[in-house]
């Protein structure tokens, strides 16, 4: 006799999950307090660049998927986004968080001069909103007849709130209600985090903003996004700061201006005078025409040197 192999029908009732965290359930925040007894134990073991890597990828990476089974994860995320603010300023030296400007900068993505490390606070909506879209398109999602809750509508309708899309951000795909979230289009989540990434203006410093365009250019950012599996791929922590103290602009720890410039006796505006200043720059210029002229001259190659 034939026996016919019977299936267990998907029930509303069954505890639906995203990679092991139970879907729409309370955030945890010891989750957030066991990441930084991670990372205090790494800033004692690790090098720097490790310790950037752990963050970025381990650390935040984790988070993430907190926050796509909530939205009720504010209190957890902002305290993730102090542990970021604090391990970016342990990188550099100094024992008090990043704040106000300095942190925003680490925040904006790496096409955009940052770190890549986004508030966690402030795209905690648009993780959520992502994988309700995903679940509701799946032929498994636990929504009963097919439709959220009134609870999780409550939950959208609070997380719609927080993520604020205008008219602008909808021609690009933002969403404003729980019917535009439902019928959306793949990839909301990486949608919504654009459209936030591009809500973080450049500096209104000139120099910072030439400084920060630069730093968003081809190639420009993928020290920070190197695997240091060889010699040749791995800084230093003494390079490492003074990279990462370049890029988002903060002084390290230690660092002490002088009055003036030595090179154009000039009183020093900034920690990162050296970069404007004109007669190092002119100096820097000379040098590298001459190294590249040896070069050259090395390899049997006719080089004119130009005129200085």
């Amino acid at each position: 006799m034939q026996r016919t192999q019977q299936y267990t029908p998907f029930c509303v009732t069954t505890p639906a999950s995203v990679l092991g965290s139970p879907l729409f359930s309370a955030a945890p925040v010891d989750r957030v307090e066991h990441a930084a007894a991670t990372i205090d134990k790494a800033f004692r073991h690790l090098p720097l660049q490790y310790i950037l890597i752990l963050l970025r990828y381990c650390v935040v990476a984790k988070e993430n998927c907190t926050m796509r089974t909530t939205a009720q994860c504010t209190q957890a995320c902002r305290k993730l986004d102090e542990l970021i603010a604090l391990s970016l300023a342990r990188m550099l030296g100094h024992t008090n968080p990043l704040k106000d400007e300095s942190l925003q900068r680490c925040l904006r993505p790496y096409q955009r001069g940052g770190l890549a490390l986004r508030s966690q606070e402030s795209a905690a909506p648009a993780a959520f909103l992502g994988v309700i879209r995903d679940f509701f398109n799946s032929t498994r999602h636990p929504f009963e007849c097919g439709l959220p809750s009134n609870t999780l509508r409550t939950e959208m309708s609070a997380a719609l709130t927080r993520l604020a899309c205008t008219t602008r951000d909808k021609e690009q795909g933002g969403v404003t209600t729980i019917d535009e979230v439902l019928k959306a289009g793949r990839k909301l989540q990486r949608t919504l985090t654009k459209i936030l990434d591009e809500r973080t203006p450049y500096s209104h410093k000139r120099i910072v903003r030439a400084f920060q365009l630069s730093a968003g250019g081809p190639g420009s950012y993928h020290w920070l996004t190197v695997m240091p599996s060889c010699p040749t791929l791995t800084l230093n922590d003494a390079q490492f700061r003074t990279s990462l103290s370049a890029r988002i602009r903060v002084p390290a720890a230690g660092y002490h201006p002088r009055a003036s410039c030595r090179a154009c006796h000039k009183p020093t505006e900034s920690a990162f005078h050296q970069e404007s200043c004109q007669s190092i720059r002119k100096r820097r210029h000379d040098r590298l025409n001459g190294d590249i002229t040896l070069l050259a001259t090395a390899a049997s190659r006719v080089c004119e040197r130009e005129a200085t």
